[in-house]
């Protein structure tokens, strides 16, 4: 145990620190759940199951895309030749992983005027709901974000969703199909919100359709204006028996995201008011995950820059990426 001139303990090597690591050992971990509830998007992922976890990761997630038709398909007839014609048919993209890191940091004077097992308990369940909320928020930001992944943060949706935007280093510009799906109503004349909105809607998913074989959009995010216009019409439809209302769910009451003919609506206070993003999470994006550090705590450790300070750390690497960009949509009403 080391001391310094006047006997004070410079080390953990104490009472003191050996309570503390073992009433730590007896609290659960932060665990993914979490960030369920908090993020309507996100929320709808953990309960479909749409987040893919992987056992090992790599710099970044190859995104391979066809952007050639292949030239040897023809007619013949009697003798004609085939054509053999090679062809480079496919073009990849890299997506980069992000890594999402919070730390809980304390210090032996926390621990000695919190020297019972539960004050320590209160000190650092204070300390895990603080980094819970800050790591909700910034997940979140950053799936909403408008950033490219740089091995550092994740590409997010904004991102993803703008049609002049490169992505995952492929440019619209040169590959025209690789850009999201949008709807007009002639032109780039936009639908009416006040009496076009079903109309809008209805041509923005028959095109993603049509464009990407058959891939239909599971889940939509509405800003706020549309959103309000989409469910006075769903409420006005809606017929629920009073015996029927405690069998409903909360988060499908309408109040942020509501199933609808089994696809399911979203509020996102993130887009614009009168936008929606149509989106397919089953078949052209996917968040992938490394479940081996997926909102993981680490041991709690020395911090040897800091005299008498330990520190937890929370670690997960994911990435959101595109497979099929035509398969999602956009639409912006006026």
């Amino acid at each position: 145990m080391s001391t310094d001139a006047t006997g004070v303990t410079l080390t953990h090597s104490d009472n003191t620190f050996d309570m503390f690591i073992a009433t730590m050992a007896e609290m659960p971990e932060v665990g993914a759940n979490a960030i369920e509830g908090y993020i309507p998007l996100f929320d709808y992922l953990t309960r479909k199951n749409l987040i893919k976890m992987k056992g090992s990761i790599g710099p970044y997630i190859p995104v391979v895309i066809m952007d050639k038709e292949n030239p040897t398909i023809r007619w013949i007839s009697g003798y004609d030749d085939a054509n053999s014609t090679p062809a480079d048919v496919l073009s990849e993209g890299k997506a980069q992983y992000g890594h999402l890191t919070g730390r809980i940091v304390t210090n032996r004077e926390e621990q000695v005027k919190n020297a019972s097992p539960q004050q320590l308990i209160d000190l650092v369940e204070k300390k895990h709901d603080q980094l819970k909320i800050g790591l909700r928020k910034e997940l979140n930001a950053g799936i909403m974000s408008s950033d490219e992944a740089d091995g550092r943060k994740i590409t997010g949706l904004g991102r993803i969703m703008d049609p002049t935007a490169t992505l995952h280093g492929l440019a619209p510009a040169k590959y025209d199909y690789w850009k999201p799906t949008q709807a007009f109503k002639t032109g780039t004349t936009k639908f009416s919100l006040a009496t076009e909105r079903g109309a809008g809607l209805r041509k923005l998913f028959r095109k993603q359709t049509t464009v990407a074989a058959g891939t239909a959009p599971d889940v939509v995010l509405m800003g706020e204006d549309l959103w309000d216009a989409h469910m006075n019409f769903v409420e006005s439809k809606m017929q629920v028996s009073v015996g029927e209302v405690d069998k409903v769910s909360p988060s499908m009451m309408g109040d942020v995201m509501i199933e609808v003919n089994g696809r399911t609506f979203i509020y996102s206070e993130e887009i614009g008011a009168k936008e929606a993003w149509s989106l397919n999470f089953r078949d052209a994006l996917e968040l992938r995950a490394h479940k081996g550090t997926w909102f993981h705590q680490t041991p709690w450790k020395d911090i040897t820059s800091k005299v008498q300070t330990i520190a937890q750390d929370n670690l997960t690497y994911l990435s959101l990426f595109c497979k099929n960009r035509r398969a999602l949509g956009k639409i912006e009403f006026q």
